[in-house]
């Protein structure tokens, strides 16, 4: 195995100001499927991230496949790369806070000894359960995956390396219904660290089967303005795409960020409360230390709407004149970067139901695509409904279809905001629970 502080050594017997070196060992078994499982992935890798620093010159060399008895080579290559790069004058210095915030359940001994058996038979239920719903169901595209990553992280101002391990199982299921009166169609996912514990099989599958039959009808969603219902994976997606960019401390620096400045200021509705939270174990994106080897915590983002932090790495941190957050992340060949590890919206008091009563006319948006096309720079955001349902007085009525939604974040989540349900749900890197807002505009 490879020896990361050897490697350190090296780089600075070559002469260079800072080296860290992180690598990643990666397990993967992915199960496609459609009316039977068909294809098997199983695959093991180990990943090698080197960035160093000469003289404020910054290179990064990222290798798949490691092979042992190249490690000179890519010095070598790191080192060529490093001194072809321009000058960065803002440059201070590698992460100098090591270290690993305890969170039990990150990793589960489950995930890493389930076998292709327990896979296969889990699988075939769900097809079965979907059949048993609706004879007419057929699974379009479904896979079941288990990671598991290691991670260990050092950098020259360590005498040590920091290594952590988390694991996660993601399943994706797509049904089709074919009928004389059309052709509907849902999808849904679901993430855990165990699938004893996380996985409903009936559930999961009744929810999907029932879904797609309903919007086997679906009509188009007219133009207008609506108080709309987010469903909580949908405003997931909008914190994803519009708000976690806006709290980054890379775009507050380069002024890409409505928050600019914004620290103390009622920036969303009172009842809003975010955290990013990355020591929750249950929470896919929580881990002990981030890509910098500095440990996770829990910070407030906003507070009864006020803004009170934004997120840093260590290099942000440095500009900024602060700490960091432990929030940075990277791939293999780029230098890290700040982004949230869990985004957390507070649920409300109040169940969806119970709220859905004192809406005359609204839309109900369970899906959506397109949310990415959003402008976290103004607080624009767009995307095209896929399933929503009417809401007639109080009652879900009509599936619908189609139409985009477009609101301005800051608005919506603000002056806009009328309520948010109790009901909450996991998502990769956010939990987020159904939010209601007026005046959306669907065109």
């Amino acid at each position: 195995m490879i020896d990361l502080r050897v490697v350190v050594e090296k780089l600075e017997s070559r002469g260079v100001s800072e080296a860290e070196v992180v690598m990643w060992k990666n397990r993967r078994i992915r199960v496609s499927y459609t009316e039977q499982p068909n294809e098997l992935l199983d695959l093991d890798t180990i990943s090698l991230g080197i960035r160093i620093i000469i003289n404020k010159r910054i290179g990064v060399l990222g290798i798949e496949d490691v092979s042992l008895d190249r490690i000179d080579e890519y010095i070598d290559q790191a080192i060529s790369i490093t001194k072809t790069s321009p000058e960065d004058p803002n440059w201070r210095h590698l992460n100098r806070s090591y270290g690993k915030t305890d969170i039990p359940g990150v990793y589960s001994k489950e995930l890493e000894e389930v076998s292709y058996d327990k896979i296969s038979s889990l699988i075939r239920e769900i097809i079965q359960s979907i059949k048993k719903e609706d004879p007419d169901a057929k699974v379009s595209r479904g896979s079941l995956s288990i990671n598991n990553v290691e991670l260990s992280y050092t950098n020259s101002y360590m005498s040590d390396v920091v290594t952590r391990k988390e694991n996660s199982f993601s399943i994706y299921t797509l049904v089709r219904i074919d009928t004389s009166e059309g052709t509907g169609s849902f999808s849904d996912f679901v993430i855990g660290r165990s699938l004893n514990k996380e996985l409903d099989v009936y559930e999961f599958s009744r929810n999907i089967t029932h879904k797609a039959r309903e919007f086997v009808k679906a009509e188009k969603t007219e133009t207008g303005k609506y108080t709309v219902v987010f469903e909580n994976i949908v405003n997931a997606a909008i914190l994803s795409a519009v708000f976690s960019p806006a709290i980054s401390s890379e775009n507050i620096y380069r002024g890409r960020s409505p928050l600019v400045n914004k620290v103390g200021d009622q920036v969303l509705n009172e009842k809003i409360e975010i955290v990013d939270d990355g020591t929750v174990g249950e929470y896919i994106g929580s881990r002990e230390f981030d890509d910098e080897g500095h440990p996770t915590q829990r910070t407030v983002i906003v507070e009864r709407g006020v803004l009170r932090n934004y997120l840093y790495d260590s290099y942000y941190a440095n500009l900024m004149n602060t700490r960091s957050t432990g929030n940075a992340w990277r791939s293999i060949s780029s230098s890290p970067r700040p982004s949230h590890n869990v985004l957390v919206m507070k649920s409300g008091s109040e169940s969806l139901d119970d709220l859905i009563k004192d809406i005359g006319r609204g839309v109900y948006v369970v899906r959506v695509i397109g949310e990415w096309l959003s402008n976290p720079v103004s607080g624009y955001t767009q995307a095209t409904i896929t399933h929503a349902y009417e809401i007639k007085n109080g009652e879900i009525c009509k599936a619908l279809k189609g139409g985009t939604l477009t609101m301005n974040l800051y608005e919506g989540y603000g002056k806009n905001l009328v309520d948010i349900a109790k009901e909450t749900r996991k998502v990769p890197r956010v939990v987020a629970p159904h939010i209601i807002i007026s005046d959306v505009s669907i065109s």
